[in-house]
């Protein structure tokens, strides 16, 4: 699944966020070393899950600039 925000807020700079995710059939949950009780909820047809990997992010800017400090073409 791909999911895309206009406008990440990133320290007052909005951003351009896609990121891909992977449903997981399969998960575990520690804190402190202790399990987790629960498993993710899965539904084979759509396919589902309410546990997921973020297998990728892409970062673009909002604006056409880089950002502070920027030497993208356009500043040259």
């Amino acid at each position: 699944m791909l999911t895309r925000k206009e406008a990440y807020d990133l320290g007052g700079t909005p951003n351009v966020l896609s990121t891909v995710w992977i449903p997981c059939r399969e998960a575990e949950v520690t804190v402190g070393g202790l399990r987790l009780a629960g498993r993710p909820d899965v539904d084979e047809d759509a396919p589902m899950s309410s546990a997921f990997i973020a297998e990728a992010e892409v970062w673009g800017w909002t604006t056409g600039e880089r950002g502070p400090g920027s030497t993208s073409p356009s500043s040259r």
